[in-house]
């Protein structure tokens, strides 16, 4: 996160002109470094893809991104890039090399904007994923497959010289309009696994359903429910001889 102040003082105007007055503004800016690569490729260096600037081997190990709120909600988001190539630049005795230097703008809606901020307050974008397409300036080999492994930057200005055959004439495109954009913040959570119990290799301890210090109570028997079975059980004594005693006297009779 980025908080800019600007103070403008105020200053008496000349004879015939109103006195300008101070205005004080504010700009916030949340920006980021990001890795070039694609989370689908980054385990297999060989599919990764890498950028150069046009006319050098020097690989971009990073992007820039700054992101903005807009003035207000109907206005339109838009993403822009910008890029420079590499030069030195000689400073109070010191030289300095300035790296090869590409950034993306992102211009968001106020309300989008601030959901951006929070989650960053809260500690909630543990990871955040940026993806351009169409990028104007971004070349690369022509290749039946749907990814490219090697990208060439063309960036604004003088430094990079186009030569083109006699007879063409034409602007040809470089870093700056931007087609899509998509950026995704996400938050990682880790679940924590059931802790076991192993013992030179003995088979690993798990926690009983029932701790054995509980006792489970048994239900008691009501006194008249024995007495009712009791009962029941010397009725069933005299219907069963009862039964045997007709038996007989029925096969007595034939």
């Amino acid at each position: 996160m980025n908080d800019r102040l600007t103070v403008k003082e105020a200053r008496s105007g000349e004879e015939d002109k109103l006195d300008q007055k101070a205005e004080i503004s504010q700009t916030r800016a949340i920006r980021a470094v990001l890795r070039p690569g694609d989370t689908r490729s980054d385990a297999d260096r060989f599919q990764r893809t890498t950028y150069r600037m046009f006319g050098t081997d020097r690989v971009l190990d990073r992007f820039h991104l700054d992101i903005q709120a807009l003035q207000t909600e109907e206005e339109t988001e838009v993403c822009q890039a910008w890029g420079m190539v590499s030069y030195t630049s000689d400073a109070d005795f010191r030289r300095d090399i300035e790296p090869d230097y590409v950034s993306f703008t992102l211009m968001v809606k106020p309300s989008t904007f601030e959901m951006y901020a929070r989650r960053i307050a809260e500690g909630t974008a543990d990871e955040v994923i940026f993806g351009v397409g169409m990028v104007s300036g971004f070349y690369s080999e022509w290749s039946p497959e749907v990814h490219t492994r090697d990208v060439k930057i063309l960036v604004p200005g003088n430094d990079q010289k186009v030569d083109l055959p006699i007879g063409i004439e034409f602007e040809v495109p470089r870093l700056g309009r931007i087609g899509e954009a998509n950026l995704y913040i996400n938050a990682k959570r880790v679940l924590s696994k059931p802790t076991t119990n192993e013992d030179d290799g003995d088979e690993p301890q798990t926690t009983p359903l029932v701790r054995p210090e509980v006792v489970v109570p048994q239900a008691g028997i009501d006194p008249q429910t024995v007495k009712l079975l009791q009962s029941l059980k010397g009725s069933t004594r005299w219907i069963i001889g009862l039964l045997i005693v007709l038996v007989i006297a029925t096969l007595l009779k034939r």
